[in-house]
């Protein structure tokens, strides 16, 4: 394959942005900073790459006000919600949730990819809206992803009650729910997988090229044409740190196919 020299395509980082009313600021893990959207809430982003919201007191003035944390293709994302809700943001993601949780439920939305560590509370449910599926838990450890033109959540722990139109299925650890048109589909996950990018890697089983170029494409910021790729299916395990250019090295292994980058885009020669 072609050297990658044109444009230096380099693996993706921890960064995002913070919007409030519209206003975007950069989140970094360069500075560490701290401030107060409301009277009973402390924010803090950490030099590791993260953002932390702290309820400090009971004061429920201005928690409803609405913030979103969104990362751009090539980053990904930490963010602790005022209830010590842990949320991983993935690549070209973003998560709507107010400053502080009161009242009968904790609602957030989200677009893209997102790993959940919910905080217990049994008198409030956390309800995840990604379209038109809305996700809801007590407890629970789960993950949702919503890049296809389907929403596919998968629970490693607890259990989770998804609603999509008039449809209701209650999953179980190890369980995928995927919603689409038809209904909610349910399938055994491939949780090691799934998890793989929390934990610094790609991990690719028996999955179509075309959804691992996507997924590529999301955190080195490449593009390529969809209509161009063969049905070819791989196993691949790779670090989410690996340069691009043994990126390119192991698909083309592992497909036999040429590769070739011009500017950002992939394209496969003949």
């Amino acid at each position: 394959y072609n050297d990658v020299k044109q444009v230096n395509i380099v693996p993706g980082s921890s960064k995002a942005v913070l919007i409030i009313n519209n206003e975007e600021r950069a989140l970094d893990n360069k500075t560490i900073s701290s401030f107060s959207p409301a009277a009973a809430i402390s924010v803090t982003t950490a030099a590791d790459g993260s953002i932390i919201y702290r309820q400090i007191s009971n004061d429920t003035t201005g928690l409803s006000e609405l913030h979103t944390v969104s990362t751009p293709v090539g980053g990904f994302y930490k963010v602790t919600l005022g209830d010590g809700t842990q949320v991983f943001l993935n690549a070209k993601s973003s998560i709507e949730f107010p400053v502080g949780f009161y009242g009968a439920d904790r609602h957030v939305k989200v677009n893209g990819e997102a790993y959940f560590k919910v905080a217990k509370n049994k008198k409030m449910p956390f309800i995840v809206s990604v379209g038109g599926t809305d996700v809801k838990v007590l407890g629970t450890e789960f993950m949702i992803n919503s890049f296809a033109k389907q929403t596919k959540t998968t629970l490693f722990e607890g259990s989770v009650q998804l609603s999509y139109l008039s449809k209701r299925q209650i999953l179980v650890p190890g369980e995928e729910g995927i919603s689409d048109p038809s209904g909610i589909l349910v399938n055994q996950a491939d949780t090691a997988a799934t998890l793989g990018w929390t934990n610094g890697l790609f991990v690719f089983n028996d999955q179509p090229l075309i959804n691992v170029l996507q997924e590529l494409s999301r955190w080195y910021d490449f593009t390529f044409d969809a209509e161009s790729i063969p049905n070819k299916r791989l196993y691949i395990r790779l670090n989410r740190n690996t340069a691009f250019k043994d990126v390119l090295q192991m698909l083309q292994t592992t497909t036999g196919l040429n590769f070739k980058i011009e500017e950002r885009r992939l394209s496969i020669e003949n």
